[in-house]
């Protein structure tokens, strides 16, 4: 926004004689801004061998730092759009916070406090499947397994086999295999 203004001032000399002069002014406002974040998730889903592109739209900053409360490390970390590459620590916690801080100018009254926001980032473990130590099995008799493990994140399981006996609860960790007469 532009504005003019005329200032007019008189002046009286010793003489009694008048005489005007004339000051122009002209100056321009401008309006403080201070950062603004936008089209930041506040949460993210990954997978543990996968990376994150974060992607936000950041207006008006002075200067842009992404930081994590865990271990891993930030790509273009300076940036509105920077890729997080979670850390050890990172996946066997299964989570952590990013955050971006954002230096206003020093026009904006909030100066020189950063602007911050945080995505929570959980990080999906593989499945990590365990048999067990398995076991030996005469022809005709069964086998309970008992030692079978999972660990990591995962929705469902089950157990196949390719013998010529037959299985039971494959939809569990203790399943039990019947051998056949011919195995």
């Amino acid at each position: 926004m532009s504005s003019f203004f005329t200032l007019f001032q008189l002046f009286r000399n010793r003489c009694s004689l008048l005489f005007m002069a004339i000051f122009a002014l002209s100056f321009t406002a401008v309006a403080q801004q201070c950062p603004n974040i936008s089209g930041l998730s506040n949460d993210e889903t990954i997978c543990e061998t996968e990376n994150l592109y974060i992607s936000s739209n950041i207006q008006h900053d002075s200067v842009i730092n992404w930081i994590s409360d865990g271990d891993g490390s930030f790509s273009n970390g300076s940036t509105e759009d920077p890729t997080y590459i979670p850390g050890d620590d990172d996946i066997a916690s299964g989570s952590v916070i990013l955050t971006v801080n954002v230096t206003p100018y020093s026009d904006c009254p909030d100066y020189p406090n950063p602007v911050t926001e945080d995505v929570l980032l959980t990080i999906i473990k593989e499945p990590q499947p365990d048999a067990g130590s398995g076991g030996t099995v005469c022809a005709g008799d069964a086998i309970l397994i008992s030692d079978a493990s999972i660990d990591g994140d995962y929705s469902s399981f089950s157990w196949n086999e390719d013998g010529d006996g037959s299985l039971t609860g494959t939809n569990t960790l203790s399943p039990t295999y019947e051998a056949a007469a011919s195995e």
